[in-house]
């Protein structure tokens, strides 16, 4: 999903993207850093509660366009969510159309789906190691840690609540494609592999 985003950002006069479930909740993002995972989520918010309101007028209504600061944001809807877009105002719309469609069919029966399934399974870690996966992220690549967490955690499609120990070495070697400097993601690594043991 990360990936789809990173080549959406690069169709000329887009500056942002982010996927939402059909819970308003966003799974992954390629925004600047100047917006805010707060922000992300507000929009996300609003566009989710708009599509949701136009389709209860109009069932075929899929797409939203509005002006935000400057830019225009828009959100095309989909069986399992949205993809919403920040874009600079003389950005081609066919262009966007094409390169939302290539987005949206990718997507299509890929989200993961609403966990109902109760508590956690046997084996699992406790909420704990996601408080010290997130500390310990923070310290090496900033602010951005929880956003990051929460992008590689939505490509995983596994709850929180039902990782174990290989799953969270999985996460953590997945962690490690975000680090430009080798030895900071050995560091880490060295870390996390560390308080693993320890759980």
């Amino acid at each position: 999903m990360k990936d789809l985003l990173k080549n959406l950002v690069k169709v000329p006069r887009v500056i942002g993207a982010f996927v939402v479930n059909n819970e308003g909740k966003v799974l992954s993002r390629a925004m600047p850093s100047k917006y805010s995972q707060k922000m992300v989520s507000t929009a996300a918010s609003t566009a989710f509660l708009s599509i949701r309101g136009v389709r209860s007028l109009d069932k075929k209504a899929a797409t939203l366009d509005w002006e935000f600061v400057g830019h225009n944001f828009f959100a095309k809807g989909f069986t399992g969510g949205l993809v919403c877009v920040l874009a600079e105002k003389d950005i081609s719309l066919p262009v966007l159309n094409i390169s939302l469609g290539v987005v949206i069919e990718s997507l299509e029966g890929k989200m993961p789906e609403r966990d109902d399934s109760g508590g956690p399974v046997p084996g699992a870690l406790d909420s704990g190691f996601f408080d010290r996966l997130e500390f310990n992220l923070t310290k090496y690549i900033g602010p951005i840690a929880s956003m990051i967490i929460d992008d590689v955690l939505a490509e995983m499609k596994k709850p929180k609540k039902h990782f174990t120990a290989p799953d969270a070495e999985e996460l953590i070697r997945k962690l490690g494609e975000e680090f430009e400097n080798k030895e900071k993601y050995g560091k880490f690594k060295e870390t996390m592999l560390g308080i693993l043991k320890e759980m």
